[in-house]
């Protein structure tokens, strides 16, 4: 339990990385940027779901829908 976090919880970070002026990335940009084959933005950030449990797209998909 200690590496998940509530739908509440979770909804309190994007609104702070949102708000904060973070810009998401894919997994292939934060690849090609650590190996200086792309543009790195300044405030990036890639969100990870392990595991594929069920709430992933039941909780959190309509969360990040709502924060873009």
């Amino acid at each position: 339990h200690g590496l998940s976090v509530t739908p509440e919880n979770l909804a309190a970070q994007l609104a702070w990385l949102q708000a904060a002026g973070y810009e998401t990335v894919r997994m292939d940009a934060v690849a090609a940027c650590v190996r200086g084959e792309g543009p790195c933005p300044a405030r990036a950030v890639a969100l990870t779901f392990d595991d594929g449990y069920m709430d992933a797209y039941t909780a959190a998909l309509p969360l990040l829908q709502q924060h873009g």
